[in-house]
């Protein structure tokens, strides 16, 4: 914290299924002295990934969408709402599939439309994408792995329009409130509107951000102890009943094999690289949530987003020796 001027940290950590320790470092609020603490609310960026992916697989066991469902052209899931442009009809070739495991073809060449056109809402900023001659999908869908936050806030469109409710309600009722977790929720714009218990983010570029328009790709705000509370039940291990089946599991945890750029394999799944872990990295905020072999899990926030992006990977490698040296852990259960 000290090398990388970070005001505050908290983390949570299972062993078991057990919320075996939960601590907070440093300030959640430096101009009233408030310390932060494992309750505190933080922004989590892109560890909100793999919870759209799992209210993805809800809907997909029942039996409501598809992995292989278009997403774009007639007879599509969002085709109605959003005509393909004359000039842009690779994107009917877009699967639900591939926005999981950022294989679709869009791209983030010409800026990552999600910080881009900041007054536009959800709608506006897809049309927009769709007709800007400078994000035309140039390469077809499958073959080439691009990270692309815009790619999974179309799957919160897509959740929307298949499910009938807003994407907050829909995985707050069927990810969330299943995990036990009740107090999480898309993330507030400014410092004012913060939510009950949540952190000031430093610095003040962090309040320029349009969170609340990151939902599905970014927006949630969250308690270390809330992430870990979720993550025991999508973890794939039999110590808490997971909220999806195995075969789901599995799912989210499969590397598409499709290369990157470089030609590199970026070892990526539905929402999680693997074998099942995310990063979040926002102007003000860092995150990182792990499923480590041996039972445990755990989730580590910061209110500062280091200058160096490697940031949030330092960090959990700070928590995972802490794990790796602690010869016993106690019996009992916080959660």
């Amino acid at each position: 914290m000290s090398a990388n001027q970070v005001p505050g940290v908290a983390l949570a950590i299972t062993k078991d299924g057990r919320l075996v320790y939960a601590a907070g470092f440093g300030y959640a609020n430096k101009e009233t002295g408030e310390e932060a603490a494992p309750t505190n609310m933080w922004r989590i960026a892109s560890v909100s990934k793999n919870i759209t992916s799992t209210a993805i697989m809800k809907l997909v066991e029942k039996g409501s969408l598809h992995l292989t469902d278009n997403v774009f052209g007639p007879g599509s899931l969002l085709g109605a709402q959003f005509p393909t442009p004359a000039g842009n009809k690779k994107i009917e070739q877009i699967k639900v599939k591939h926005l999981l495991e950022h294989v679709s073809g869009l791209s983030n060449t010409n800026g990552d439309p999600m910080f881009m056109n900041t007054g536009m809402n959800h709608t506006q900023l897809i049309s927009w994408m769709l007709n800007d001659p400078g994000h035309k999908m140039t390469r077809d869908a499958n073959t080439q792995f691009e990270y692309l936050n815009f790619g999974y806030c179309l799957l919160g469109r897509v959740i929307e329009k298949v499910s009938g409710q807003s994407y907050e309600q829909f995985v707050k009722q069927n990810v969330l409130g299943p995990s036990g977790v009740t107090e999480m929720a898309i993330g507030a714009n400014s410092e004012a509107e913060r939510k009950p218990r949540e952190v000031k983010y430093y610095p003040a570029s962090a309040y320029t951000l349009n969170v609340t328009r990151f939902d599905s790709h970014g927006g949630w705000v969250a308690s270390p102890i809330d992430l870990v509370r979720y993550v025991v039940r999508v973890d794939g291990l039999p110590t808490k009943p997971d909220i999806f089946t195995a075969a789901s599991h599995t799912a989210v945890t499969t590397d598409s094999g499709i290369k990157d750029a470089n030609g590199k394999d970026p070892n990526y799944g539905f929402g999680w690289g693997l074998p099942q872990w995310h990063n979040g990295d926002i102007d003000g905020s860092i995150a990182f949530l792990q499923v480590l072999p041996g039972g445990y899990t755990y989730a580590v926030l910061a209110n500062t987003r280091p200058a160096n992006d490697s940031g949030a990977f330092n960090l959990s490698g700070v928590v995972q020796k802490i794990i790796s040296t602690t010869p016993k852990w106690p019996a009992y259960d916080l959660f």
